[in-house]
């Protein structure tokens, strides 16, 4: 596939998807929505893994514990870009 782009090395973590008929609607509630993500984004590039699950119900580690879900954040947290941005040195042509 010429100009196709791949993604490769860190995968981005999370992201929005919605229909354009749906943006076109909701733009009010997409904007919103949008605003959350950028907000969510920026607390976890600013917090420690165990502020954030602090922020969390109990009920989101149960079966692994407080303990190793810290743990597994702390070595996961960097995958989550501040922006929400996949960095230019993840795209690569494939």
């Amino acid at each position: 596939m010429s100009g196709a782009v791949g993604i490769h090395g860190q995968d981005p973590a999370s992201a929005l998807y919605m229909q354009t008929s749906y943006v076109d609607a909701y733009k009010d509630v997409v904007q919103k929505l949008a605003n959350a993500f950028v907000k969510t984004m920026k607390f976890i590039a600013k917090s420690s893994a165990g502020q954030i699950t602090d922020q969390m119900p109990p009920e989101y580690y149960t079966g692994v514990g407080r303990a190793a879900y810290v743990t597994a954040l702390t070595d996961e947290k960097g995958i989550y870009t501040p922006d929400g941005i996949m960095p230019e040195a993840a795209r690569r042509p494939c």
